[in-house]
């Protein structure tokens, strides 16, 4: 089984990892339990909480549609990467 990276949310010198799950045979990119996952879970009450995602393109976007638009976080509470696209190659982040 093919793990998700895990995802944590940070305050200040520590850490709590909240999701980790696998993609249970689905092509990479095609699945968005993981975006769901961390959706579904309570943001901490913490000034000091930071949300950190990174996926495939249709996973950051629904994730960082939700937390910026809709949780109106902004980026000193968040980093949402989109680090590759389903269907394309040769494009390089930085």
């Amino acid at each position: 089984m093919v793990n998700f990276p895990s995802f944590m949310f940070h305050h200040r010198d520590r850490h709590k990892k909240v999701a980790e799950s696998g993609r249970n045979g689905a092509a990479a990119g095609t699945d968005e339990r993981m975006a769901r996952e961390i959706l579904s879970m309570a943001w901490p009450q913490s000034d000091s909480a930071f949300g950190w995602f990174a996926a495939e393109a249709a996973a950051a976007k629904t994730v960082r549609d939700q937390w910026r638009g809709v949780m109106g976080f902004g980026r000193d509470q968040t980093l949402v990467a989109a680090y590759w696209r389903r269907g394309a190659t040769g494009l390089m982040a930085g």
